[in-house]
């Protein structure tokens, strides 16, 4: 029998979009299901993860999601690490991934609030620097500080996903720009500027707390 070629069968093999970062992507992730991985290896993976996302934009962040259920409850368990230094890059990699309101709104279907209600509730370092301080320090301290991660979270959703945030995180807000109790003003203040970046966004939910 003589077999008939079509024109489509002529035509190139078009390549899967971003395969070659749904592999490594992957293999992070699953890197990080390993129990017994050191606190550096997840925070390389976790910047691995971060880098991805970054690399790879909205589009791209939307196909890794949708290949990797798994992801998310993974992250939640790096977010909730014992090592700080893990959940802060565990934060900073949920906000390389969630680069719309969709994505935003599963975060919080999967108790992403949290993390990020601990991290507000940290005793962490003040994020009022003295102007002594080095210039390399000063970044290093900022980037280790588990609850200024987790503001960036927030201030990042609110941008992509007003109206996925949730009450608690809004109250949230709320709650430590009005404690002036709290020595650390700069945190206080760039809460205060988040909750009204939100009010502009989604002025209803900010109105019912």
């Amino acid at each position: 029998a003589v077999r008939t070629v079509s024109l489509r069968d002529m035509e190139p093999a078009v390549p899967e979009p971003h395969a070659a970062e749904t592999g490594e992507f992957e293999e992070a992730v699953d890197a990080l299901g390993q129990p017994r991985l050191s606190r550096r290896e997840r925070i390389v993976q976790l910047d691995e993860i971060a880098k991805i996302g970054e690399r790879v934009g909205a589009d791209g962040v939307r196909h890794l999601c949708a290949a990797l259920p798994r992801l998310w409850d993974t992250l939640l368990v790096q977010c909730l690490h014992r090592e700080k230094l893990v959940r802060v890059y565990g934060l900073r990699a949920l906000r390389k991934l969630s680069p719309d309101a969709p994505l935003a709104g599963r975060l919080f279907e999967h108790r992403f609030i949290v993390p990020i209600m601990r991290a507000f509730d940290t005793d962490a370092a003040s994020l009022t620097m003295d102007p002594r301080t080095p210039r390399r320090q000063t970044k290093e301290t900022t980037m280790q500080s588990e609850k200024l991660q987790a503001l960036k979270l927030v201030a990042h959703l609110v941008q992509v996903g007003a109206s996925a945030i949730p009450r608690g995180v809004c109250m949230l807000l709320v709650s430590v720009s009005e404690d002036k109790k709290n020595p650390d003003t700069t945190f206080r203040r760039m809460c205060l500027e988040t909750l009204r970046d939100l009010l502009v966004r989604n002025t209803k939910l900010v109105a019912s707390c």
